[in-house]
């Protein structure tokens, strides 16, 4: 399924005098190892979150009220399609984990939210010109220590959130961007389109997994997905 957008040109991040292959060329990809936090940052992250947590996922979601969101997957295959200035004509553009940008044709440049189960640095959020983060892993010994910090408007997927995304869905380890489109398709946003999901079909920019080695069921994934677009008009499958 593909969704007729006319095409506008993408906004500009950072500096609106340079053209947006060179912005992407600019911005660092990601290591894939995940850096460890140090034992005292472990322990300090440990504490502030007992005493004053993050916000929850789920209360980032007030914002996409009423708004056209493109939600765009680390697929290889996107590299394929020519979708970067339709992604980039939707007022909210959520990235997930390391949203390696190929190209500003494929991939566009905009990023306003980024879904991690994966460690980035904030140096590339910010470069990135985004505005919010939002945490899914349950395992928070690799979350970011920027956001413990609050350094950053971020948000954790409360273990109460994860249950029900779990038993919505059948799902016994759902994939980051699984976990984003069912918050996004809970809320008020006016249009939902997905870019860069074909589950596994292709392997991911952002790990080095493959079919056979992901431990998220892309297929089981796929049907959930799927269903829910023959039944919602808000969301379309961009493939």
């Amino acid at each position: 399924m593909a969704m007729n957008h006319q095409n506008s040109s993408p906004p500009d991040i950072g500096n609106r005098n340079r053209p947006h292959t060179e912005l992407i060329d600019r911005i660092p990809i990601p290591p894939r190892r995940r850096p460890r936090p140090s034992k005292i940052q472990a322990l300090w992250a440990r504490l502030s979150l007992a005493i004053s947590p993050l916000p929850n996922a789920a209360d980032a979601l007030q914002t996409l009220k009423g708004k056209k969101v493109a939600l765009v997957g680390n697929a290889q295959s996107l590299t394929l399609q020519k979708y970067g200035s339709q992604i980039d004509s939707h007022d909210i553009v959520i990235r997930c984990n390391r949203a390696v940008l190929k190209a500003a044709d494929s991939h566009g440049t905009k990023t306003d939210w980024f879904a991690l189960s994966q460690h980035v640095d904030l140096e590339m959020i910010q470069q990135r010109n985004a505005s919010r983060a939002l945490w899914f892993s349950q395992n928070r010994k690799y979350l970011p220590f920027w956001m413990v910090q609050r350094q950053f408007s971020s948000h954790l997927l409360t273990a109460e959130e994860y249950r029900s995304i779990c038993v919505g869905s059948g799902l016994a380890r759902p994939s980051t961007g699984f976990m984003m489109f069912h918050l996004a398709i809970e809320s008020d946003c006016e249009m939902l389109t997905l870019y860069g999901f074909d589950f596994f079909k292709s392997n991911s920019t952002s790990g080095d997994h493959t079919a056979t080695t992901t431990p998220h069921n892309f297929s089981a994934e796929e049907a959930v997905i799927t269903e829910r677009a023959k039944r919602d008009t808000r969301v379309t499958i961009c493939i």
